[in-house]
């Protein structure tokens, strides 16, 4: 009588060996479609923080409170320079521009900017204060600031000393007037920051084609990871891919970030004014602390599919574990298992 077990074990041995042969097909296959995956995590998360950075709102919030005084004290030495040469006691353009007024004047040309809106920025209070100002010392040194009307006065006057007293009163008037006008020209230019017009151009340009690369990129993902999924027939097997896909893209989206964080060249940037380049570095290192706070999402997710795996796992594995409800031997669940 032939031994039944015979031929039943020279057929596991073959197809023993083509299992394998498949196994590995399908973990090479599993691998480059976790890969394509991960690079459209990476993709994703680039282009919504590359996004968030070309955006009004976060332009305004890298400008820190002592940018605006830093501004401040930047313009208020800017005014006394030019003061200086005019004769005019420098003293009198100090605090006529506060942070308060600075901080709203910056807000709203920038927002203005990123609307493609022109922005004019009102100094018409401010200039008026600094007249009084110029005026009262201008009077307190002798210089002459309103004109004599003969007819007004009760003594008699020559007509030409009148026109010449006239004339040097216009004279400093049109003077006063041309000093006032390129203090608040100074004010105006320092508001402006010079790399906003780049930044603009590029986000508005980016918005164009924001929403292409995002369905791009999904759509990317979501097939990749389909395929990820068909080349198993256990659904645990096909997520554990997932979980390294994830995993993969949480690398990828934190480690460089990282590194350029700790490294800090951005820090020896030789950028002036000071104000300005801690604006810089803010700016940097807010969107690589988006990078890496957009990492951690796809590392939650990496474990949380993990978990979900281990509990397939061993579902499965309870299932092999009963061969006598469904009728197996012993033999085949030790079969079934190895396989």
């Amino acid at each position: 009588m032939s031994d039944p077990k015979t031929p039943r074990s020279k057929s596991h041995s073959r197809s023993s060996d083509g299992g394998k042969s498949g196994k590995v097909l399908r973990a090479v296959l599993s691998c480059i479609f976790s890969f394509m995956v991960a690079l459209s995590l990476f993709a994703a998360s680039t282009a919504c923080i590359v996004r968030g950075v070309l955006s009004e709102k976060y332009t305004i919030s890298c400008i820190a409170p002592s940018y605006y005084d830093g501004l401040k004290e930047s313009l208020e030495k800017d005014a006394w320079d030019y003061t200086i040469p005019t004769g005019i006691e420098p003293s009198v353009t100090k605090d006529i521009f506060d942070t308060a007024t600075m901080k709203s004047d910056m807000e709203n040309y920038i927002g203005s900017t990123f609307k493609i809106r022109k922005y004019t920025i009102d100094t018409s209070s401010q200039g008026a204060v600094l007249k009084e100002r110029v005026y009262d010392f201008l009077k307190s040194e002798g210089t002459p600031t309103e004109p004599v009307n003969p007819a007004d006065s009760e003594v008699e006057l020559d007509e030409e000393s009148v026109k010449a007293y006239n004339d040097a009163v216009e004279a400093t008037n049109t003077a006063v007037d041309e000093y006032v006008d390129e203090i608040m020209e100074l004010y105006r230019k320092s508001i402006k920051i010079a790399a906003l017009d780049y930044i603009v151009k590029v986000g508005n340009e980016y918005q164009k084609y924001f929403p292409f690369l995002m369905i791009i990129s999904v759509l990317f993902g979501l097939i990749n990871g389909f395929f990820c999924m068909k080349v198993h027939r256990l659904p645990h097997r096909g997520l554990r891919y997932l979980v390294y896909a994830f995993g993969a893209g949480f690398l990828m989206t934190f480690t460089i970030p990282f590194i350029i964080y700790l490294n800090g060249f951005y820090n020896r940037l030789n950028i002036a004014p000071a104000y300005f380049k801690e604006f810089m570095i803010a700016y940097v290192k807010g969107a690589l602390a988006m990078f890496m706070v957009v990492s951690q999402i796809w590392l939650l997710i990496a474990i949380i599919l993990g978990v979900l795996v281990a509990i397939l796992r061993k579902k499965r594995l309870r299932s092999e574990a009963r061969p006598e409800e469904k009728g197996v031997s012993a033999e085949d669940d030790a079969s079934l298992i190895i396989k």
